[in-house]
């Protein structure tokens, strides 16, 4: 932490199922690990961090989609406090002009995927 506290140890996790698996980034910025993941694992979506400051932004986020192989994106850690605000006109653009789709889900909405 900025403080030099210990703020644990952030992951991420690929959860695989008979409906297609997923990446979930949890609270982690961009990582090798990604294209590893991407090249081994087909991925039906992930789950990325797009707020920036404390973990990918939104450009990072479509980099680490390109890295994953995968087309669609569920956006998270965005929009919660003021140094997390994004605009989500912009950053669906950003995923949509690499061929990518951006979900942003309202607080308490759900899909299916």
């Amino acid at each position: 932490m900025p403080d030099g506290t210990y703020g644990g140890t952030a992951v991420s996790f690929v959860i695989e199922s008979p409906e297609g698996n997923f990446f979930f980034s949890g609270d982690t910025g961009l990582t090798a690990e990604m294209d590893i993941v991407g090249r081994f694992i087909p991925l039906k979506f992930a789950v990325l961090c797009i707020g920036g400051t404390y973990t990918m932004d939104v450009d990072t986020a479509v980099h680490a989609a390109t890295l994953l192989h995968t087309d669609l994106v569920v956006g998270i850690h965005y929009d919660t406090i003021p140094p997390l605000a994004i605009d989500k006109q912009q950053a669906i653009q950003k995923f949509d002009s690499v061929l990518k789709q951006l979900i942003l889900l309202e607080p308490g909405e759900s899909i299916d995927l």
